[in-house]
């Protein structure tokens, strides 16, 4: 069976947007999945980025330098309300959710990124620790599925930090059901894996 192509083609014009601009980001959603375990399809890319929100304008029209341009009017307004720009990369035709860090816990998740090779360039991406967390908190079926695919895929993950977090996360959201779903997934696992063969 063949892999199923990545939406690869916008990162070298991303990383030299963030270059020139002297923002710090990383790559999470179902590409970061891809990069950490197995591929999966997936049409967009989505980031995190630390950005001050006096620099949000500026931001966004130096991407137009680099290809990049909303997919909605009034962009600023929505990320105002939403923290998260809508947009679209018109070299490759691939659309970009570009988030912007309002918890710690994504600052702490931007410290702890790794960086992939791809090709030529050096890919910043979330761990997948942090990736089950973020999935964990979004909870749709497809995050579920792709926090399976983390968990089989991992050899060493830090468990104790994924509850952590999770419950942090939880309960700042007021939504205990967010940690006691990981939490029975997270069972299920342990009892399911196998110990590796020594």
């Amino acid at each position: 069976m063949t892999e199923p192509a990545l939406p690869l083609g916008l990162l070298k014009d991303l990383l030299a947007w963030w270059r020139k601009t002297r923002t710090r980001g990383f790559i999470i959603g179902g590409l970061a999945v891809s990069l950490r375990a197995d591929p999966r399809v997936t049409r967009d890319v989505d980031a995190v980025i630390v950005l001050d929100k006096k620099r949000w304008h500026a931001f966004l029209e130096k991407g137009t330098e680099f290809h990049f341009y909303p997919r909605i009017p009034e962009p600023l307004d929505f990320a105002e309300r939403n923290r998260i720009f809508l947009l679209h990369h018109e070299r490759s035709k691939i659309d970009l959710d570009l988030s912007v860090a309002g918890v710690s816990f994504e600052i702490e998740a931007l410290q702890r990124a790794k960086k992939v090779r791809i090709g030529r360039l050096q890919v910043p991406v979330a761990t997948a620790e942090d990736l089950i967390v973020l999935k964990a908190v979004a909870r749709r079926h497809i995050d579920w599925a792709d926090i399976e695919k983390l968990l089989a895929y991992g050899e060493d993950l830090d468990i104790a930090y994924i509850r952590k977090q999770v419950d942090q996360l939880a309960q700042m959201l007021e939504a205990p059901e967010i940690y006691e779903e990981l939490d029975r997934r997270l069972v299920e696992f342990t009892k399911t894996r196998r110990p590796k063969k020594t």
